[in-house]
C-alpha cells in the first residue's frame, strides 16, 4: 500500500508516524512547503518518499490525506484530479488556520 500526505505538521505527521508505526511495510509519500519537515521526517524513517510538486507526485497512492488549512485545499484538489488513481481515497483532515496552532 501507498499513503501520500500534502501536509506533514502536527496532524500528517501524527497520522503518518501511526500508519509507520502499524504498518511498517507501507510506502509512505509526503509534500509540505516547508522542506526541511520532510528531510526530517524522512531522517526519523516516517517518510520513503519526498514529494517536490504535489502535481506529478501522487499517481500511484492507494490513500491521500490533506492536512491542510481548509481554505488551502482549493489549491491543492485541481492538482490531484488528473493524476490520482480512480480507486485512490482521498480524505482530509482539514482545520481552521485561525484556530490551530
Amino acid at each position: 500500500m501507498t499513503v501520500g500526505f500534502i501536509g506533514l505538521g502536527l496532524i500528517g505527521g501524527s497520522i503518518a508516524k501511526t500508519i509507520r508505526e502499524k504498518h511498517p511495510d507501507t510506502i509512505i509519500k509526503a509534500y509540505n512547503r516547508h522542506r526541511e519537515v520532510l528531510m526530517q521526517a524522512a531522517k526519523d524513517d516516517v517518510v520513503d518518499v519526498l514529494v517536490n510538486k504535489v502535481e506529478d507526485g501522487f499517481t500511484d497512492c492507494d490513500i491521500i490525506f490533506l492536512c491542510l488549512p481548509v481554505i488551502t485545499m482549493l489549491d491543492y484538489l485541481p492538482l490531484l484530479k488528473s493524476q490520482i488513481k480512480e480507486d485512490c481515497i482521498l480524505t482530509d483532515v482539514g482545520f481552521n488556520q485561525n484556530t490551530h496552532p
